[in-house]
């Protein structure tokens, strides 16, 4: 397994969908949203001087900072989400 997750960067998702065939993932988004959030990903990296990953090595260094970051990162992104999909009723 660990060989093919080296392979295929889609291994996870496969994987995923042996284990839950019920579980299909989303299409239907529009092309100019998906280059936005790839745009503001970017962007947000350049504001954290290229670091990524505060959620994996950060944490796993017991740094508060990295903690406090995730925490922050995870929160945006479910604050956003649920703001597109049950305020805006984008996506649904």
């Amino acid at each position: 397994m660990a060989r093919a997750v080296r392979r295929r960067p889609d291994a996870g998702a496969a994987a995923w969908q042996a284990v839950s065939p019920q579980a299909s993932p989303r299409t239907g988004f529009p092309a100019w949203a998906l280059v936005l959030a790839g745009l503001l990903v970017g962007y947000g990296t350049s504001m954290a001087g290229g670091c990524t990953s505060h959620g994996v090595c950060g944490i796993a260094r017991f740094s508060l900072r990295s903690a406090v970051a995730t925490a922050l990162f995870l929160s945006a992104g479910i604050a956003t989400t649920f703001a597109m999909r049950h305020l805006l009723h984008f996506w649904t």
